[in-house]
């Protein structure tokens, strides 16, 4: 067996492990998104190791069976649909120890499996569990190409990449992220890194996303986005249907969205920006003594009701306009509009353009701008 052998120092409790060279038929180094890609459930110390890799390959006929399944533990997975009718998998798979003979002989042994259930193929490690303790550390990576009305459960610690698929999709995942060409719903659990972009582009159906860290964005989506979100950062653009999300240490980037968007947040900043249907946002639940921001332009009917909530709305054109805070202050460069100040409290009220458009804003503590520049109004 024709093997490489790559002699790599554990500094501290991460080995890094570039994936180079990966099969001479299409892998190639994950240089654009993994560094130093992790490996799950590794043993750490501080001797040197060698790595070992070999090549793993297995075709699967489906049959009238309509979802794969695929967990994968310990590495990444990139799968793409077409239109064959088998599911062909290849492997890297990279083990780590001190005993280079014991390794290769595993590797010897190591197999893909393919375990046929009724309505589904998953598609599994042999053995993966069961290696010696001389073995410290493990890795697998996937490239898999299956045909594309296949529905799909994908879960991975580290990088996953699903492409041009016209069925139902499930995945979660520990890493970075990139779906893409995907003609029906789309359910995704992200817990992604901060610093890197994972990316959820040209969707043709219902997206439910649980995203736990990270920066996510999601681009040209025809369908509505449910999203419950916390710590990191969101960016929805060109979006055709509606958003509703629950939100939390987050900040949010609304652009171009052809529907509603309807939020509860609690310490959340916002950016949105031409939304056509009705912006309804709720703070709830402020646990800091910091005042969240929302900036707005272009949009249509707004309805926003928070504690501590500081709000610039830079195009209020065609609105009637109804806004209150007690303890901050409103600022406003329209002469049209009326301002009342009642002790604490203080309330801004009137007609903009055509005012087909309602614009309710209440906030307790914080400051309110209204076609007024967000720098001049001290939010």
């Amino acid at each position: 067996m024709t093997r490489k052998q790559i002699c790599i120092i554990v500094l501290v409790l991460v080995l890094p492990v570039a994936v180079v060279d990966m099969f001479n038929n299409g892998f190639t180094f994950f240089e654009n998104y993994i560094d130093q890609p992790g490996l799950s459930g590794l043993v750490i110390n501080t001797e040197i190791m060698t790595q070992v890799f070999d090549h793993k390959e297995m075709v699967v006929d489906p049959g009238n069976r309509e979802k794969l399944i695929l967990y994968n533990p310990a590495g990444s997975v990139i799968i793409t649909g077409n239109d064959d009718d088998q599911i062909k998998i290849q492997a890297r798979v990279y083990l780590y120890t001190e005993d280079v003979n014991l390794a290769e002989d595993c590797l010897d042994e190591f197999q893909l499996v393919s375990k046929k259930g009724f309505d589904s193929i998953r598609i599994d490690t042999d053995d993966f569990e069961f290696f010696p303790k001389e073995i410290k550390g493990m890795r697998v990576d996937y490239i898999v190409t299956a045909p594309k009305n296949l529905k799909l459960d994908i879960e991975s610690s580290d990088y996953v990449q699903i492409e041009n698929f016209a069925n139902k999709v499930k995945t979660r995942n520990f890493g970075l992220t990139e779906i893409s060409k995907i003609t029906g719903d789309l359910t995704l659990g992200l817990s992604g890194q901060n610093d890197k972009l994972s990316k959820v582009t040209d969707i043709e159906g219902k997206i439910t996303v649980s995203h736990l860290g990270g920066k996510v964005e999601f681009a040209n989506i025809k369908g509505d986005i449910f999203n419950y979100g916390r710590d990191g950062e969101i960016i929805f653009s060109h979006i055709q249907g509606n958003i509703r999300g629950n939100y939390s240490d987050l900040q949010l980037t609304v652009e171009d969205v052809q529907g509603k968007l309807i939020v509860e947040s609690s310490d959340t900043n916002f950016n949105i920006n031409t939304v056509t249907d009705l912006v309804k946002i709720r703070a709830i639940n402020q646990r800091t003594y910091k005042v969240s921001a929302l900036t707005l332009d272009d949009v249509h009917d707004v309805n926003i009701d928070g504690e501590k909530i500081g709000i610039s709305i830079t195009s209020a054109l065609n609105h009637q306009i109804d806004a209150e805070t007690y303890l901050g202050k409103i600022v406003t460069a329209d002469d049209s509009l009326k301002l009342i100040e009642e002790k604490h409290i203080r309330k801004l009220t009137g007609k903009t353009g055509s005012g087909e458009y309602t614009l309710k804003v209440k906030t307790s503590y914080a400051d309110i701008a209204i076609n007024e520049d967000i720098t001049n109004s001290n939010i």
